[in-house]
């Protein structure tokens, strides 16, 4: 599938059976990419394809259909590690980012940190990032220091390289860019600064919001670990990875034991396969890992830099439509350029279930809640937002549908 930027622009909805003339959500404004994506026909159709023609236990067998299912999973890590730009072996199937980050938070806490050693993380951080480091620190008795963002949702650089100098930090997580307030980190410039101020420290990168909406580099970003969710962009449920330097995953221990992980096993000892197969137990996701790799192909014929200005204008032009609803206030930068493909916001004195439950009674279907990060809500002095995530099929009509949604809540509540 060779798919022009004209073409996804105007047309690229055909791809997706749910949008069809023939569903019951034709009509749909689906504005809730940050929780999960719709899947295109090629994504589906390559998992039938999949249990159709491939479809055996991989690794374990040596007649002809198993060796092409272990083929088939072979080339689907070969091709999704490309696409964030990392060794095969350095990208490691899990059920999703929450394992992932499970998965670390396990294995770091076997023998990495010393008494008095802190964990560094910033207030913008998903609960998936935030409540396994929590559950360590409070295990281990290690300290959880936590950066601030200000009042425009950008984080604060001077206080994050302060704790740096005045603590003993081991591990850094941060979120590329913030599924609440949008806002995009500058990455570089925080690993710059923890190179020089904590050289011993792990930095954790959560890429939920950025893998498969703008260009990103496990390389040349330089971290020591990154996570991402299938299902977020455009791939199926249940799979995803967690991104991480050999040389580190040479030296962890698996997080999670059975079959397929091991090289040899008494009832005395068990010594592990290498890196990847040592860090995946069991059956793998085979079905999910074709999936992921069909979405990567989708994308990569899209171009991630035509995502990501495709995200930006539609970001640009709501942003310029609230400005005239002096009934909307915004979290997070209010210049597109800071963001990603997101907006939550709140209607003066409307919950954002009720804005999401009026929304939806045209057809519009946003978020409303906390979005997994209630302290960097309480930070910003809110309880709740509601939330417009936007991705490849969305277009300007859906912004317009969203602004006329919000004056008749407003026009209710009044």
């Amino acid at each position: 599938m060779k798919t022009s930027h004209k073409k996804y622009l105007q047309n690229i909805k055909s791809d997706f059976p749910i949008f069809s003339q023939n569903s019951a959500w034709k009509n749909l404004v689906y504005l809730d990419n940050a929780a999960t994506s719709q899947k295109p026909k090629q994504v589906i159709n390559s998992i039938v394809d999949y249990y159709s023609s491939s479809n055996a236990n991989p690794h374990r067998g040596v007649y002809e259909l198993s060796v092409k299912s272990t083929e088939v999973y072979k080339s689907s890590r070969q091709k999704i590690s490309k696409f964030i730009d990392c060794k095969p072996e350095e990208l490691i199937f899990t059920k999703g980012a929450t394992d992932s980050l499970n998965g670390i938070a396990f294995s770091l806490s076997k023998n990495f940190f010393l008494k008095n050693q802190a964990i560094l993380i910033t207030v913008a951080e998903h609960h998936s990032v935030l409540v396994p480091l929590q559950q360590l620190a409070q295990s281990l008795k290690l300290k959880l220091l936590v950066v601030p963002v200000n009042s425009q949702g950008i984080l604060d650089i001077l206080e994050y390289e302060r704790l740096l100098k005045t603590n003993d930090v081991r591990l850094i997580a941060f979120t590329h860019a913030s599924n609440v307030l949008g806002t995009i980190n500058p990455v570089k410039e925080l690993v710059k600064i923890a190179r020089k101020e904590s050289p011993s420290s792990l930095i954790l990168l959560d890429a939920c919001q950025s893998v498969g909406h703008l260009p990103v580099s496990f390389k040349d970003l330089s971290v020591d670990f990154l996570v991402f969710s299938g299902h977020k962009i455009l791939g199926p449920m249940g799979i995803g990875a967690l991104v991480a330097k050999k040389e580190i995953l040479e030296k962890l221990s698996p997080f999670s034991f059975g079959g397929d992980m091991v090289d040899t096993v008494t009832i005395n000892k068990t010594t592990f396969a290498s890196i990847p197969r040592k860090f995946e137990a069991g059956t793998p996701n085979v079905q999910g890992a074709v999936g992921l790799a069909s979405a990567v192909d989708y994308l990569q014929n899209i171009g991630l830099s035509n995502i990501r200005k495709h995200e930006a204008k539609l970001v640009k032009l709501t942003l310029a439509e609230f400005e005239d609803l002096d009934f909307i206030r915004i979290l997070g930068p209010t210049k597109s350029t800071l963001r990603n493909g997101l907006i939550s916001f709140n209607v003066n004195k409307v919950h954002s279930h009720d804005v999401a439950w009026i929304l939806d009674q045209q057809n519009i279907a946003i978020r409303a809640g906390h979005h997994c990060a209630m302290p960097l809500h309480h930070s910003m002095n809110v309880s709740s937002s509601a939330r417009a995530s936007f991705y490849v099929y969305n277009d300007e009509s859906d912004v317009s549908k969203l602004v006329e949604g919000l004056k008749k809540v407003n026009k209710v509540f009044s």
